[in-house]
């Protein structure tokens, strides 16, 4: 997988990108400083305070990607010093996570609708149209009762997250495998068509 990259030959530093961000919003000598400082591997609170939102990315007038230099970052930051627990919660393949907190709290009818979904993997969907319902719809199962989905079928299991999540935190290394067996495992099932609630 050829992962995008920050362009930092095309950066002159103006700082567009933090200054119009719509979380960090820094004036513009500290907005300046802190894509410095993310260019040169140094510590910044644009690390943690970043939501993952990629408007960076849309705002730079020189399309350089900086949202993929704070990806590069975090990801070396998480190497250096492991994930933080508040990271460790909303990432659906670890032990203990928003998605089993979440279920601890659902109605029966919901748990349900997400036993069906992993008796659709397991029964087969060769030849169906199959919606493929990742982690996302898994904390709000009750999205997908519309009509606009009737005839599909639905097939899901926390297992088979996407990598979006790990993608977001930096994690990129980890959502390269995530993505691939997502893939292997989609690609197996033979679907007529399949169309993805997950990016």
């Amino acid at each position: 997988m050829v992962r995008p990259s920050f362009k930092e030959g095309l950066c002159n530093r103006c700082g567009l990108c933090l200054i119009e961000c719509p979380i960090l919003g820094f004036p513009p000598e500290r907005a300046k400083e802190e894509i410095g400082r993310l260019m040169e591997g140094k510590e910044t609170e644009v690390l943690s305070r970043c939501n993952s939102c990629m408007t960076c990315d849309l705002l730079c007038p020189k399309d350089c990607n900086p949202y993929h230099l704070i990806l590069r970052r975090r990801e070396e930051r998480y190497e250096r010093e492991g994930l933080p627990l508040r990271i460790r919660t909303v990432l659906p393949l670890e032990p203990v996570n928003f998605l089993s907190i979440a279920r601890e709290s659902m109605p029966e009818d919901e748990r349900k609708m997400l036993e069906s979904w992993s008796e659709a993997l397991r029964a087969g969907v060769e030849g169906k149209e199959v919606l493929y319902a990742g982690c996302n719809a898994q904390i709000s199962p009750y999205l997908l009762r519309t009509r606009l989905l009737e005839g599909l079928t639905v097939v899901g299991e926390q297992e088979l997250c996407c990598g979006e999540i790990y993608y977001r935190m930096g994690l990129l290394g980890r959502m390269e495998g995530i993505a691939e067996g997502v893939g292997k495992r989609l690609n197996s099932l033979l679907p007529k068509k399949l169309i993805t609630f997950c990016p």
